[in-house]
């Protein structure tokens, strides 16, 4: 909504977002029909386009890079999920996903760099764990109820995976050695 001069009542506010704010800032289910709608006839013209897309594993490493980079930015600034505070769920499917990718390509680290994938087990061992200790009954809570240290000590064991990710592109050969830009 910050990008649209009307904000949250701009007509070009839509997507995802509209519908978070609806739910979540507004309470209400009021007004989603359509927005959701067209959510879902977009998640299902992007699933099409993936299914066609070859797998590129120097993409798949720099963007998971990337990613928990990003990601790492958002939880030291305070979040990225506006209306919703989802950022905890957010993080552990990200960390998962990138987790899963690294689990891909790890016979290929293993011949490349023995010591690697061990070490990324272990830093995905350590996210996991800070988020299992915010963890409450029904779920994450809310990201605004997480204490800044724990903030930081989450943003800097996603930078770790990031850079964990960084290493495995370089040594498989898939990219230049360095941090990649989130």
């Amino acid at each position: 909504a910050d990008d649209f001069g009307g904000r949250e009542q701009d007509p070009l506010f839509k997507g995802l977002h509209r519908v978070e704010y609806g739910l979540f800032a507004q309470n209400t289910t009021a007004g989603l029909r359509a927005p959701a709608e067209a959510l879902a006839a977009d998640a299902h013209e992007l699933d099409q386009r993936m299914a066609t897309l070859p797998l590129q594993p120097d993409r798949m490493v720099s963007g998971a890079a990337r990613l928990m980079h990003r990601a790492a930015g958002l939880e030291a600034m305070g979040g990225a999920e506006k209306y919703a505070h989802s950022d905890l769920a957010d993080i552990q499917a990200e960390a998962d996903a990138v987790l899963g990718i690294a689990n891909l390509l790890r016979p290929l680290a293993q011949k490349a760099s023995p010591g690697l994938p061990a070490r990324i087990d272990a830093d995905g061992a350590a996210l996991s764990a800070l988020l299992a200790a915010q963890r409450d009954g029904a779920g994450f809570p809310s990201f605004e109820t997480v204490a800044a240290d724990q903030r930081a000590a989450i943003a800097a064991a996603l930078t770790t995976l990031g850079d964990d990710m960084d290493t495995l592109g370089a040594a498989l050969g898939l990219t230049t050695a360095g941090r990649s830009a989130p």
